[in-house]
């Protein structure tokens, strides 16, 4: 079975790349400062504590809204259906793989910045997105989630081979 975090709004993945961006240049003012003005060791410390300080409370605000974006739900996957559950472990929407005409799934699936190139990457273009598209009755419906570790991304892949060996039609997207 398969479980991840469950991304409820499309919101989730600015706020990724605006983290990702604060990590990158926050410290750049500071650097600036230290080099350019002649300080002593003890103003340097007080403006490096200053800053991080500031740069921590920042970055917990950010934190805090990205993760009310995923913390609440759940998605579980397993060979006959995808299920969206709360913390609570109340099922709030369930969806039976029989009922379904097509499943698009993604080529491949990998942790968020996994490697420094895909760090970049999110910052200065698109944060890595994992999901799955279901067809059902004419409408699609896409599944965004949060894969937090290899094994999960290697029990989608089992599972994504049991519906093609059950003989579901499955297409695979970039």
């Amino acid at each position: 079975m398969f479980k991840a975090k469950y991304i409820a709004s499309n919101k989730y993945y600015k706020l990724k790349q605006y983290q990702a961006l604060i990590q990158i240049f926050s410290l750049l003012p500071f650097l600036i400062i230290i080099n350019i003005f002649d300080t002593s060791n003890w103003l340097t410390i007080f403006l490096l504590i200053i800053y991080l300080g500031s740069d921590y409370l920042f970055m917990i605000t950010l934190i805090k809204k990205s993760t009310a974006l995923i913390a609440h739900k759940i998605i579980e996957i397993d060979d006959n259906s995808i299920q969206i559950k709360s913390h609570d472990v109340q099922v709030s929407e369930i969806t039976q793989l029989k009922d379904i005409q097509e499943i698009k799934v993604k080529d491949k699936y990998s942790l968020p910045q996994e490697t420094m190139k895909e760090f970049f990457k999110e910052v200065f273009s698109k944060p890595k997105e994992n999901f799955l598209i279901i067809n059902i009755n004419n409408q699609e419906k896409r599944y965004d989630f949060v894969i937090d570790s290899y094994y999960m991304i290697s029990e989608l892949n089992n599972i994504i081979e049991n519906w093609k060996s059950q003989g579901f039609n499955i297409q695979t997207i970039g």
